[in-house]
């Protein structure tokens, strides 16, 4: 067993700090939580090596091509999402990498920067389908989207997939939307029937191997021929995720002040909300923040 001063290779102090409250373990219990850290990225490992070569090809491939990017930090994202559960962490983690090779093809081996995956995708980050906002009553990370944006002409889906992408990984970026996990908003009042597809429908839930725990999908006043022909769409792909992001999927319909009612009851406030949305009073700035973003190299 691993002591505060034997840790698992690559377990290092700063590590222990930002991991060790999703582990569950308290600041005056560090060497407890450094034991589950290790223990569990030990689990980690064991079972993704019994896994099916197939299920797990990609991830072989990243670990040879890309080994700064598949280190214990990137392992604890996935058992961060997973809440510990090593199973489920593992599988995440190869089905992170087979989709992250099937959308950014070479590019997928490169930092999730602007200047690497995302070198190619600069117009499909500037539509804006996604964008980070504030936080809710409970410090979860606020992911708005509005497809509604999206121009087909302009930028394609997979081009739009890996915005959405790059957008969650920047969120995980922070220590307490690692720990507490992100809610999405969903506003596609605005959406036109020419864009209405089954591929934005699976695309605007997000991608369930991303390494984030997702605690609520809220939807915001959809147009009827979203509720007919999308709605169910997102359902059905929900329920294959699981039960529980099935069961969280929530529609908000009413005026704009009915509406920020009920996300106020939800917890999130109006000024946690971009001002694309009505009654939202907070500016992202979305170009100026990629644009900074690009400077710092990220």
């Amino acid at each position: 067993m691993p002591t505060s001063t034997s840790l698992h290779v690559g377990v290092s102090a700063d590590t222990q700090q930002k991991f060790s409250s999703s582990s569950g373990c308290h600041h005056d219990e560090s060497e407890q939580s450094c034991n589950q850290i290790s223990v569990a990225l030990e689990d980690l490992d064991d079972t993704i090596q019994n896994m099916k070569p197939k299920r797990i090809k990609r991830w072989l491939e990243a670990q040879r091509t890309c080994p700064e990017l598949t280190g214990v930090d990137h392992k604890l994202l996935f058992l961060a999402s997973e809440d510990f559960d090593v199973k489920g962490a593992a599988k995440k983690l190869a089905d992170y990498w087979t989709k992250r090779v099937e959308l950014f093809g070479e590019k997928a081996y490169m930092p999730m920067t602007l200047d690497g995956a995302l070198k190619d995708d600069w117009d499909a980050l500037t539509v804006g389908v996604w964008r980070l906002a504030g936080n809710d009553s409970k410090g979860r990370r606020i992911v708005f989207a509005d497809p509604s944006l999206h121009d087909s002409s302009f930028c394609s889906i997979d081009a739009l997939a890996r915005a959405n992408w790059y957008v969650i990984h920047a969120a995980l970026e922070d220590e307490q939307t690692r720990r507490e996990g992100v809610v999405f908003v969903n506003y596609p009042a605005r959406l036109q029937f020419a864009q209405l597809s089954p591929q934005l429908a699976k695309l605007t839930l997000g991608s369930e191997c991303l390494p984030v725990s997702i605690k609520g999908f809220h939807i915001v006043n959809p147009p009827k021929l979203f509720t007919k022909i999308i709605f169910p769409i997102i359902k059905a792909a929900a329920k294959m995720v699981s039960q529980q992001f099935h069961d969280m999927l929530a529609v908000h319909s009413g005026s704009d002040e009915e509406v920020i009612k009920e996300l106020e009851a939800e917890g999130i406030s109006r000024s946690a909300l971009p001002i694309e949305m009505p009654g939202g009073t907070m500016a992202t700035e979305h170009i100026a923040w990629l644009e900074e973003r690009k400077a710092l190299g990220r």
